[in-house]
């Protein structure tokens, strides 16, 4: 028996309406995320270039009285301009608040020589004491000798080319750098004048305060000792003299 009309249609209407495809489904802004993108490869690739960059500038910038001086006559006019006036080298000179402190190893005048020994022992670095007289003392190593007088460091000397020539002062190395005691300090650089006398040629630096000895009021005193312009050595001493507070009341 046939179907009736009506039920055919209904079954030909949902075979129809299997056969079509979904309806879209309706989405307002902000009802899903958007899907989150990474960066890209080329966009990692610029960052670690720039980076890699301004660390090698960086490096560049605060090595340059290392490299520079070492370039500057092979450069271009032009770029040796550029470099001097974006970079200019700082004006090289000791640092005479780090010779009174002792230069990172407790070598002070008037300070106890112990201290210093104390400190050589900690790098490895053997010391010679050997008395000369009652209550005197001369300490040696490679490039250093340092008299000693009633436990007071009283002098002492610095030959620059040993101390920078034996690996076991290497640990020193870097406080007297920054103390501008190297052997390519010149005499312009300390004095400012550009034409260094030939030879052998001292300049004296007398600091303060004044230290009260059993001998009277003493002041630290250092010299420079250049040899046709370049550093070469350093001496530390003292002298006695007049200060306020010998005429200060008692």
């Amino acid at each position: 028996m046939s179907k009736d009309p009506w039920k055919r249609a209904h079954d030909l209407q949902r075979l129809k309406q299997s056969q079509l495809p979904p309806a879209p489904v309706s989405r307002q802004p902000g009802y899903e995320p958007l899907p989150r993108r990474g960066v890209s490869t080329g966009v990692i690739a610029l960052i670690i270039i720039l980076v890699v960059l301004a660390a090698g500038a960086a490096v560049l910038y605060f090595t340059r009285e290392i490299w520079y001086p070492k370039v500057d006559d092979k450069l271009p006019p032009a770029v040796a301009e550029v470099v001097e006036e974006v970079a200019p080298l700082p004006e090289r000179t000791v640092d005479w608040h780090a010779v009174d402190k002792g230069l990172g190893a407790d070598l002070r005048l008037f300070g106890d020589y112990l201290d210093f020994v104390g400190v050589t022992g900690d790098w490895g670095t053997e010391v010679t004491l050997i008395a000369t007289g009652e209550g005197r003392w001369r300490l040696s190593a490679p490039g250093l000798l340092i008299y000693v007088h009633d436990g007071m460091i009283w002098t002492y000397e610095l030959e620059l080319a040993k101390i920078y020539g034996d690996e076991r002062w290497r640990k020193w190395w870097p406080e007297l750098e920054k103390a501008g005691l190297t052997m390519d300090l010149t005499w312009e650089d300390v004095t400012g004048d550009p034409n260094p006398p030939r030879g052998a040629t001292e300049y004296p630096m007398r600091r303060e305060p004044a230290t009260r000895l059993k001998e009277g009021w003493a002041y630290p005193v250092y010299i420079l000792h250049f040899s046709n312009g370049q550093l070469a050595s350093v001496e530390g001493g003292i002298d006695f003299g007049v200060t306020e507070q010998a005429d200060a009341p008692k």
